[in-house]
């Protein structure tokens, strides 16, 4: 097993890219400026770990960063998951494209549901 940073709730763990349908970039919106404490969790070597997000918001170095999604539009959507924080590499998830059914909110009140995967090597 290898203790990690989970992806929830720490700095810098997990980060969201959301384009439109033609693969314009959106801009994230900073909602607030937030100090956590960072949370480890184990995961399993040579195995694949799965993570589910029911929203698009998560923390940069020190700010709290959401998407604002319209209700019927298209979006692409991916994460980038760096286990060991910032210090190390991360992995990207693979590109979903769902149609955001939820009302004209922020993304963190509605859809859509990323499922990521990653699979982690001792070094």
């Amino acid at each position: 097993m290898l203790n990690v940073a989970h992806p929830i709730g720490n700095h810098g763990s997990i980060a969201f890219v959301v384009s439109d349908k033609y693969g314009n970039l959106l801009k994230p919106n900073f909602s607030a400026k937030v100090h956590t404490a960072a949370t480890a969790i184990n995961l399993p070597v040579q195995k694949s770990a799965y993570f589910r997000f029911s929203s698009l918001q998560f923390i940069t170095g020190t700010g709290q960063v959401e998407y604002v999604l319209v209700k019927g539009n298209v979006y692409r959507i991916l994460a980038i998951y760096r286990p060991a924080g910032l210090q190390n590499k991360g992995f990207t998830s693979n590109e979903i494209t769902v149609v955001y059914n939820g009302a004209k909110t922020r993304a963190s009140t509605g859809q859509p549901t990323l499922r990521f995967g990653c699979r982690l090597a001792k070094r």
